[in-house]
Parts: structure tokens; C-alpha cells; sequence
């Protein structure tokens, strides 16, 4: 699987991701990378149930931040033991930008 982000605003990242054969659906979290060791985040989770859903749009992040964004599939029984993963940041308030950012494919 190969992650890739699109359109980021100050507020949101849209993801996407190539499809896996095997899967039913995907999990995805993603969470606030500050700086520090270890780095304070609060990690939020949505499930995507479709096997047809490749992407996902978060909102409500905050302007100049840096999230560490997981996906994992499901084949319904169980979830990958590996995420595919990256680091997006959100724009600065009031600027609006197109990131297309590889992700690590592992």
C-alpha cells in the first residue's frame, strides 16, 4: 500500500491510498506530532468500512501542525499488523496549498 496526500488546508489533509486485494476496509489514526521526546499527541481513530474507500478527508486540525497519519486494512477478521504511515502538515492560517508527499510503504 502506498500512501499520498492531497489537497491541505489550514484545517484539513485529504489522504489517499492504493487498494489491497485482500481487504475489506482500512482503519486510520492520526495524531499531533509536538516537538519533544516523547511527543505529547491525542490520538483520534476513524474506520472506513467500504473496501471501495482509498482516501479519507480530516478536518478540524489546527493551521502549522504536524500529523503522523496511519492507515491499516482489515480483511474483517483481523487488521494488518503494519501501518503504512507519514507526516503531513497543515498550512499556515489563512493559506491554502497542494502537498503530493510519497509515503513510506513498508
Amino acid at each position: 500500500m502506498v500512501m499520498t496526500s492531497g489537497t491541505t488546508t489550514n484545517t484539513t489533509v485529504s489522504v489517499s491510498w492504493s487498494e489491497e486485494s485482500s481487504a475489506t476496509g482500512y482503519y486510520v489514526s492520526y495524531q499531533r506530532q509536538d516537538l519533544g521526546t516523547p511527543p505529547v499527541v491525542t490520538p483520534q481513530y476513524k474506520r472506513i468500512v467500504e473496501e471501495t474507500s482509498t482516501s479519507v478527508t480530516l478536518s478540524g486540525l489546527e493551521p502549522g501542525t504536524t500529523y503522523k497519519i496511519r492507515v491499516w486494512s482489515t480483511d474483517g477478521t483481523s487488521v494488518s499488523s503494519e501501518a503504512r504511515e507519514m507526516n503531513v502538515t497543515t498550512v499556515e492560517s489563512g493559506e491554502s496549498a497542494l502537498y503530493m508527499l510519497q509515503g513510506v510503504t513498508v
